[in-house]
């Protein structure tokens, strides 16, 4: 019987601070085009639910991007997913070291 391992991806523990901190300072808008984009989905679509201009959207992204200091939503969504997943632990009681 193997045993499947998740791929090993290095997380800079001061770059999830910043990404975390950035999180907090996106407005209501930024922080929907966030959740929209980790989803997949095409910066058209986005455009269609937000309600805004295919070209703001990427705009918003770049700013995103600044905003968390990644350079690239692939890294955000790593840092984002790690960030969630420790605050998961920490409501249910689990300490961590991360």
């Amino acid at each position: 019987m193997s045993v499947t391992r998740e791929p090993y991806i290095a997380i800079d523990p001061k770059q999830r601070e910043r990404v975390r901190l950035g999180m907090q300072k996106l407005t209501a808008r930024e922080s929907g085009v966030l959740a929209l984009a980790l989803t997949g989905i095409s910066a058209k679509e986005i455009a269609e639910q937000v309600g805004i201009e295919h070209e703001s959207v990427h705009r918003v992204i770049q700013f995103i991007r600044r905003r968390l200091g990644v350079n690239s939503m692939t890294q955000a969504a790593v840092y984002i997913a790690t960030i969630e997943a420790e605050q998961r632990r920490r409501r249910a009681g689990i300490m961590t070291h991360v």
